[in-house]
């Protein structure tokens, strides 16, 4: 499943959606707004926008990737977009698989590209 969304998410809820038990290993990386950019220059928000027809694309080709490579049993990229505040989440990637090093491995794939 590929989100991109202005409106915040619950990691329960989430990861609920994907829980199974066919599953050994839950692997996420959740990113958030720091509060500087450069640990030097000091922000109040970041505002990020898309074209979310080209990202979704490019989304749902690195969870496919990710997934054949990594043999997965789910994966989840969620995206925000809009006007976000210091501590607010940005992104979450969720993966699944019967094993440990899949999940972690797969994780670091999709966060990377």
């Amino acid at each position: 499943m590929i989100k991109i969304t202005e409106k915040s998410f619950d990691l329960e809820e989430e990861y609920s959606q994907i829980k199974s038990f066919k599953n050994g290993a839950y692997s996420f990386f959740l990113g958030t707004v720091r509060e500087s950019m450069n640990d030097k220059e000091k922000i109040e928000s970041i505002f990020l926008e898309c074209y979310e027809k080209l990202a979704l694309k490019q989304l749902n080709d690195i969870r496919n990737t990710a997934i054949k490579n990594w043999n997965l049993n789910d994966c989840l990229i969620i995206h925000r977009i809009g006007k976000l505040f210091i501590g607010e989440k940005i992104v979450l990637v969720l993966t699944t698989s019967p094993h440990r090093e899949n999940a972690i491995r797969s994780c670091e794939f999709i966060i990377d590209n």
